[in-house]
This record gives C-alpha cells, sequence and structure tokens, in this order.
C-alpha cells in the first residue's frame, strides 16, 4: 500500500468586480494593486487601478492534491556522498575548503557534505556540483528532495539560512534554459536534519538536468545529504481537492484558517500589502 503526501497548489484568478462585496475583503497596495477574497476564504479577482484581470477559468485559492510516495528510480548517482575517493564523494565537483565530507554528522549512510563559511560577513561559497548531468524529459513531473541540517546559519540582516540547492535544465546542446532553487519557508539558526522537498515540472526543451549547492550571502556552519531526483509517473497525483476557510482581518491584510478533515489536514494562509505586491 503507497502512502500518501501532499502538495498544496495555489492559484490567482478572477471573476467579478475589483470592489469588495458582502462578506469579502479586499487587500490592496499603495499604487493600486487589488485582491479580493470571498467569504468561504476563496480568491475571486484581481485587479489593478480597478480593472479586473483575465479571468481563468476557474476559483482561485488553495488546492491540495494527494500525492502517492511512490518514488521511482533515484537519477542523481552518490547524492547520499556515500562513495568516496581521497575524501571527496565520487561524481561531485571538489571545491574549496570551505566544504568537506563528514562522516561524523550524516542524515544517512556513510556521509553529507557539510560547509563551514567562519565569521560574520555574509559571503557566497563556491559551488559544489554534480559532475555528470543527468538525461530528463521535456514538461515531465520530478521531485527533487534533499536534506538539509544547520549550526548557528544567517543571512544578510541576522535572518536564518541555509545551504541553496538547485537545479538546472539543459537543452539538447547544453544550453541552460532554467534555474530553479529549493528552500524551506521558515528556517531557524539551528535546525536537526529536515526534508526539503519539491515538484518540478521541466522546460518543454529540456533534455538533461544538474544539481548544484552552495551557501549564499551567508556564513555558519551547514549539511547537505541525500539528494535525489525522481521521476514521477502518469499516475503520481490524484485529483485536487478545494481548500475552503474563513478568514480574519490582521493589521495589513487577512489570515485564513482551514481544515481539510478528510485528510487530516489544518492549513494557514496570509495576504498582505508589501509595497508594489501582495505576498
Amino acid at each position: 500500500m503507497r502512502a500518501p503526501t501532499f502538495c498544496v497548489t495555489t492559484a490567482l484568478v478572477c471573476a467579478g468586480f475589483a470592489a469588495a462585496m458582502a462578506g469579502e475583503q479586499v487587500v490592496e497596495t499603495k499604487d493600486g494593486l487589488a485582491m479580493r477574497i470571498r467569504d468561504d476564504g476563496r480568491i475571486a479577482c484581481m485587479a489593478i487601478d480597478g480593472r479586473v484581470l483575465p479571468a481563468a477559468g476557474a476559483v482561485g485559492g488553495f488546492e491540495v492534491l494527494d500525492v502517492h510516495s511512490a518514488k521511482g528510480v533515484d537519477l542523481v548517482a552518490n547524492g547520499g556522498f556515500d562513495e568516496t575517493k581521497d575524501d571527496w564523494p565520487v561524481g561531485w565537483g571538489r571545491v574549496a575548503k570551505c566544504w568537506r565530507l563528514d562522516t561524523e554528522v550524516r542524515h544517512s549512510g556513510r556521509a553529507s557534505m557539510r560547509v563551514a563559511v567562519p565569521g560574520t560577513d555574509p559571503s557566497r561559497s563556491p559551488n559544489v556540483a554534480l559532475l555528470r548531468r543527468f538525461p530528463v524529459k521535456g514538461e515531465a513531473d520530478y521531485r527533487v528532495q534533499f536534506w538539509l541540517r544547520t549550526q548557528s546559519c544567517f543571512r544578510e540582516g541576522q535572518r536564518p539560512s541555509a545551504p541553496a540547492v538547485y537545479t538546472v535544465e539543459y537543452d539538447g546542446e547544453g544550453k541552460s534554459l532554467r534555474q530553479t532553487s529549493y528552500y524551506r519557508p521558515k528556517y531557524q539558526p539551528t535546525m536537526d536534519w529536515f526534508l526539503a522537498s519539491r515538484l518540478l515540472r521541466t522546460h518543454p526543451e529540456a533534455r538533461s538536468m544538474g544539481v548544484y549547492m552552495n551557501l549564499y550571502r551567508a556564513y555558519g556552519t551547514a549539511w547537505v545529504d541525500d539528494i535525489a531526483v525522481y521521476e514521477l509517473g502518469s499516475e503520481w497525483q490524484t485529483s485536487a481537492v478545494q481548500v475552503e476557510g474563513k478568514w480574519r482581518s490582521e493589521e495589513g491584510g487577512i489570515v485564513q484558517s482551514a481544515r481539510i478533515d478528510s485528510l487530516g489536514l489544518q492549513f494557514g494562509a496570509s495576504y498582505r500589502a508589501a509595497g508594489s505586491h501582495i505576498q
């Protein structure tokens, strides 16, 4: 039996005019971008200077996809850094001393990769790159995941940070098409091992992919382990379940709370005007 995992998606679509109707709320920036939210928490309309943006033919808001956990074949060779030679993982490019193989602190297996940037001045560490790109299909669905651990890891403004792990897609001639980064929404400066995961649909012209990692404009110590990319089959998800929930006003915006009892899930979302955009 396959255990389900879940993916939350957000769609912004329009139906109607920008002004709030009874039981609805509007979040609006000072330069005229407005989002109207219905009393059930669904997004009803986006508008600029009172002009409604074109509708996509559906009600906006949150949807939950039941994603099966069957993984398939891992496309990343030595993503757990267990195969080594001369104190370095086989298949990964050797870089400066701030990166090293760590056989004592690891998520699983024999080793992890550790990056340490001393001091309090944020800087960009060198990239550690997977030397061999692996083939992918265009417009296909993949799951990219990896495990992270941090210790006193900060970026600019004393904000918590973690290593950046990202993929780059290439066309048949080896030209870079797109870079995708993978982040956890809320870091803490020091965190034990946690999973970061994302679903990715490749560029239509993608034929291969590479994996890279660095500590970007940050300092501190962090670990990466068990990097994996799985191709998802045609039945990787079930039909979407629309999330509905009530909202409440807060300073600068609104907060929505919702539950899907059948799945045992609870959600929270906030919408606030931030400069020229709504976040």
